[in-house]
């Protein structure tokens, strides 16, 4: 009995059928593109085949699992279900890892996470996914707390008893899905516009959040409609405990596409200290004008965007934020015109997306995502749903992707230049020292950031990654290191 125990612990220790590096890929710069309704799950949801099957429910199993987990079985699962007779699927998986990073001046931690991943469906129309994992930082606290991404939302960390820093996350969807509409609940975040760097519409930058989001669709055509429960920034202690008001992200968007062409324009606004929003749950009408009949009291930007696909191998795409408009000052420096303009080329090196070259260019003026209440700020948890970098800001920015042998490499960088004038969106702008604003104003920086990563996949499940970063910033440097990655 004690033998069985002891093995059936190390399958849960020692191996994963899927599995995460950072849950923000700090090597990596890249933000894929996501609309709304479209989040990504498991390929074949519909197509799970293989008798109903246990890791744990005899030795054999267990035996069985290691073999075929580490070699290159392509269906090995750690459960899987399937009732035919209902049309019923479930398959889950153990996941888990190794996070080491070794930066400037002997400073380096490492992260060490497991988990548990699984999804399914039933009948033809329902889906489900839920994805959770934790895990704790140890080494250099400092120095982790200073750098790692993966601190964009709640941890637990006490210095007095010098504990290690405690990180969890948790993801999943149910969604009901027809031909003409979906309906989905769900906990995650989302990136609006084909970019690399991050999106100057609505950036996957933060923590995960709740969400309620529906698609119509007809023809060419697709109307959606995404309203999220964010946390908001600021916090009121009460004795012993945090009060959080309540803030909302409200998106609407129309679509467009056809082989070659896709185009999008939308409204999205951030409100809150109030119940969710009736109004802002109709998808069909112009919501800047509905702010305004509720008082003003909202923070509203106006989007779109679109891409064109140019020959067979390279295609061209924009995205477009205004967050202030006034028709006598549209040509003027006056600070109230606020808006990000991003562009960007990308080339296909073969039919595969994976291996490409993009270049991409970024421009954000000054007091973008401001606002001048704290509720209404465009953020998340303490982190900005913009561009990444802020704003008041040009940056031009480069990736190449490219298969090698059985692994991917990666090469990201990017040069901006920014101004100190309104270039967070956690300034008040009402502070701002006078009503005009040009572009890169106040004192300016300069910064220069590469970073490189390869995941090697030793076997189905099982990579490693290494990967490099340097940044500095008027002639200093901000940081460099280097990292490695196992994932089970």
């Amino acid at each position: 009995m004690k033998n069985k125990l002891l093995i059936m612990l190390i399958v849960i220790l020692a191996q994963s059928l899927f599995a995460i590096s950072f849950e923000k890929n700090v090597l990596s710069s890249e933000k894929s593109k996501v609309l709304i309704g479209s989040n990504v799950y498991p390929d074949s949801l519909h197509k799970i085949t293989g008798d109903n099957y246990f890791s744990l429910q005899s030795l054999n199993n267990v035996k069985s699992y290691l073999k075929e987990s580490l070699g290159k079985n392509q269906s090995i699962n750690f459960i899987n279900f399937r009732d035919p007779k209902h049309n019923f699927n479930f398959r889950g998986n153990i996941l888990g890892g190794f996070d080491y990073v070794s930066g400037k001046k002997d400073s380096s931690y490492y992260y060490v996470y497991k988990g548990f991943r699984f999804y399914g469906n039933y009948q033809k129309n329902l889906t489900f996914y839920a994805n959770w994992w934790a895990g704790h930082i140890s080494g250099n606290k400092d120095y982790a707390l200073n750098n790692t991404e993966l601190l964009n939302g709640f941890y637990k960390y006490t210095p007095s008893v010098d504990s290690n820093i405690y990180v969890d996350r948790i993801q999943g969807f149910l969604k009901y899905h027809t031909k003409i509409a979906n309906l989905e609940l769900g906990r995650g975040k989302f990136n609006i516009g084909e970019n690399i760097g991050g999106s100057v519409i609505l950036s996957n930058n933060t923590n995960d959040y709740g969400y309620f989001s529906t698609t119509f669709n007809y023809k060419n055509w697709r109307l959606s409609l995404l309203h999220c429960e964010l946390i908001a920034d600021s916090v009121d202690t009460n004795y012993y405990y945090k009060t959080y008001e309540n803030k909302f992200l409200a998106l609407h968007m129309l679509e467009w596409q056809n082989e070659t062409n896709h185009i999008f324009a939308g409204e999205e606004i951030v409100y809150g200290n109030r119940s969710p929003e009736i109004n802002y749950f109709l998808p069909h009408i112009f919501w800047r004008n509905l702010e305004h009949n509720l008082n003003d009291r909202d923070n509203v930007m106006i989007f779109l965007g679109g891409e064109k696909i140019l020959f067979s191998n390279a295609k061209i795409y924009f995205n477009f934020n205004l967050d202030e408009l006034r028709k006598s000052e549209i040509f003027s420096n006056w600070w109230g015109n606020k808006y990000a303009f991003q562009s960007g080329l990308k080339y296909f090196l073969n039919e595969k997306e994976e291996n490409s070259l993009t270049f991409q260019f970024t421009a954000v003026r000054p007091w973008v995502y401001t606002h001048k209440d704290l509720i209404d700020k465009f953020s998340n948890d303490g982190v900005g749903l913009g561009f990444t970098d802020g704003s008041n800001l040009i940056q031009y920015s480069f990736l190449f992707k490219q298969k090698i042998f059985s692994g991917r490499f990666r090469l990201f960088s990017k040069y901006t230049r920014q101004g100190s004038l309104g270039n967070d969106f956690s300034i008040n702008y009402e502070s701002r020292p006078k009503n005009t604003a040009n572009w890169l104003e106040g004192k300016i920086t300069d910064t220069f950031h590469i970073d490189s990563s390869y995941l090697f996949h030793i076997k189905k499940h099982h990579s490693l990654k290494i990967g490099i970063k340097y940044e500095h910033s008027n002639n200093d440097l901000i940081e460099e290191f280097l990292s490695y990655s196992f994932c089970l």
